[in-house]
């Protein structure tokens, strides 16, 4: 071959994304209950009996028991500062448990309010997500892959370029779509749910070979 037809190789990667939105169909609420007493033992009693009200209430309204499942169980101790001894003095013991719970979404409210009338007191809050983003996923890829060809296609266009391949694929991890809506409870008044829409993304890296 002549110098002058001598090919060149070389590599040419480009990243695309892909996303979809829908609207949510299930809905996760966390309820928490934080109980303090002098000794251990009476603070993890005391927040065992929230606890069990708590659940109670849940399932009140309706949602089942495999739909409830523990998040937290902690027990810790309570210092205070003692200016006079200039040290931390034990006062007592702090207990938590919370629980979340999957329900429908028109359940949602329903659920937040009844733990928090049954004692939860900390760390409530309301996320949003889908039972089944399987086909959503497959078409935010779709569309994820087709963004990297046009980008591709495009740079190879304007650097004259042929492009051999793809020589490598590469689909980067994903997390589950969610859409985080954190809520409390005012007055006496129900506590209102605002789930929105969620968002599926996906994203490919696609490497080519090129030749000028």
């Amino acid at each position: 071959m002549s110098k002058e037809h001598k090919q060149h190789l070389g590599t040419l990667s480009v990243t695309g994304d892909g996303s979809v939105t829908a609207r949510p169909d299930i809905a996760s609420v966390r309820l928490g209950a934080s109980s303090q007493a002098k000794t251990a033992g009476e603070a993890t009693a005391h927040n065992a009996e929230v606890a069990t009200q708590i659940i109670a209430a849940i399932r009140a309204v309706g949602i089942d028991d495999a739909a409830i499942h523990t998040a937290a169980l902690s027990l810790e101790p309570v210092y205070e500062w003692d200016e006079p001894g200039k040290k931390n003095v034990l006062v007592g013991y702090r207990a938590s448990n919370s629980v979340v719970v999957r329900a429908p979404i028109d359940k949602a409210a329903e659920v937040f309010d009844a733990g928090v009338s049954a004692g939860a007191n900390e760390g409530t809050g309301v996320s949003f997500g889908l039972r089944d983003d399987g086909e959503l996923r497959k078409k935010a890829l779709q569309l994820a892959t087709s963004d990297a060809l046009e980008r591709i296609q495009l740079v190879a266009q304007v650097l004259k370029v042929d492009l051999i391949g793809p020589l490598e694929v590469q689909i980067f991890d994903s997390e589950a779509p969610q859409a985080t809506e954190l809520v409390r409870k005012v007055a006496s008044a129900s506590t209102p749910i605002m789930p929105g829409e969620l968002e599926v993304h996906e994203r490919v890296r696609i490497v080519f070979q090129t030749r000028t």
